[in-house]
C-alpha cells in the first residue's frame, strides 16, 4: 500500500473526526490572518472616517465620565475654533436588548459645519433642525431594521430612565464611514428628563464629549493645548485629541481584546488562568476609557497627582 492510499484510508475511516480537524485548522488560520490584517483594516477605516481638523474633547479620566454642558460655550471662545458640537450617549434599544446600536444626542444647528465630509442631504439637515424629535440614522442601521425616512421609531432608554420616540428625517450615508450611528436632538432628551424616582433633577446639564472643528490643520495642536489649559485644575479636566487619535485609541482597545481572547484559555483550568483572563479584560476596558472605580477613587487619584 502506498503512503498516499494510507492517508486517504485514514481520512475516510473517521469522517467526522477528519471534518472537525479540518475545520479547527481552517479556523486557526482564519484567526491568525484576521489579527495580522486588523491594523491595515483599521487604518483604512480611519482614513475614510476621520478629518485632520476635527478634535475630540472628553473627560481626562475616561469616556464614562461626563462634562458640564457649560464647557460647550467655553470651547467656542477658543481662537481658531469654527464649530462646536457634542455627543451624549443615550444607549437606546430597539425592541429587544440585542438591538442596541450607537445613538447620541447632538446639537442639530452645527451638524453641517462639524461634519461637512459626511455629505448629508441639506434637505434632511433642514428637517433635522426644524423637528424636535427628528433623527438622522446611518444607512447601514436603516437597512438592518428596515426603517424608512418619515417613520417613527421608539428606543428604550438604558442609560436614562426614559423611552423616546423619534421621527427619521434622513440618512447618514455609508460613505461617511459612520453608517451605524443615530443622531437626535440633545434638547429633546433634556426636556424628557424631569424629576422622578432615581432622577433628582430636571433636564441633563452634562454632555458626554465635545467635538471641535478647527479652522486649519496647522492650528489643531495649539487648539488642543488651549482647551486643556482652559479646564486645568477644574473638577472635570479634559483630554483633547485629534479625531484620528481618538478612534485609533478606541479601536486599539479592541485589538487588545482580541489578543486577550487568543492568548488566554476561555475554559481556564486554574484560578491563576482565570485571574489572568480577567486581568486582560480589565486592561481592555481601561484602555477603552471604561474605567471601573470605587466611590471616592477619582478624588484619591487627583490627590495622588
Amino acid at each position: 500500500m502506498t503512503y498516499g492510499r494510507l492517508v486517504l484510508r485514514n481520512l475516510f475511516r473517521h469522517p467526522l473526526r477528519s471534518l472537525f480537524t479540518t475545520l479547527s485548522i481552517a479556523l486557526s488560520i482564519f484567526l491568525v490572518c484576521a489579527v495580522l490584517s486588523l491594523p491595515s483594516a483599521l487604518t483604512a477605516i480611519l482614513d475614510k472616517a476621520t478629518s485632520n481638523t476635527r478634535i475630540s474633547v472628553h473627560h481626562e479620566a475616561g469616556l464614562t465620565y461626563l462634562l458640564p454642558a457649560s464647557y460647550v460655550n467655553k470651547v467656542r471662545s477658543v481662537p481658531g475654533v469654527v464649530a462646536v458640537n457634542h455627543f451624549t450617549w443615550f444607549g437606546g434599544i430597539y425592541d429587544e436588548p440585542k438591538n442596541m446600536f450607537p445613538n447620541f444626542g447632538v446639537d442639530p444647528d452645527t451638524v453641517s459645519e462639524m461634519w461637512p465630509d459626511y455629505h448629508i442631504d441639506p434637505a434632511a439637515l433642514g428637517r433635522f433642525r426644524a423637528i424636535r424629535n427628528a433623527a438622522l440614522v446611518g444607512e447601514q442601521t436603516m437597512r438592518k431594521f428596515g426603517w424608512k425616512v418619515g417613520q417613527n421609531v421608539t428606543l428604550k432608554g438604558s442609560a436614562f430612565p426614559v423611552d423616546l420616540t423619534f421621527q427619521i428625517v434622513g440618512e447618514i450615508p455609508a460613505a461617511s464611514g459612520n453608517p451605524v450611528v443615530m443622531w437626535f436632538h440633545h434638547k429633546y432628551l433634556e426636556e424628557s428628563l424631569q424629576p422622578r424616582p432615581g432622577w433628582p433633577f430636571s433636564g441633563f446639564p452634562f454632555v458626554g464629549m465635545v467635538w471641535v472643528q478647527a479652522d486649519r490643520p496647522e492650528n489643531v495642536e495649539r487648539i488642543m493645548r488651549d482647551i486643556d489649559a482652559l479646564f486645568h485644575n477644574s473638577e472635570a479636566e479634559t483630554a483633547a485629541e485629534t479625531e484620528r487619535s481618538f478612534f485609533q485609541n478606541f479601536m486599539s482597545s479592541f485589538q487588545g481584546f482580541i489578543r486577550v481572547i487568543l492568548e488566554q484559555k476561555l475554559t481556564a483550568r486554574s484560578v491563576h488562568d482565570r485571574s489572568a483572563f480577567v486581568d486582560g479584560i480589565g486592561r481592555f476596558l481601561d484602555g477603552a476609557g471604561f474605567r471601573l472605580r470605587s466611590p471616592g477613587r477619582r478624588e484619591a487619584e487627583k490627590t495622588e497627582r
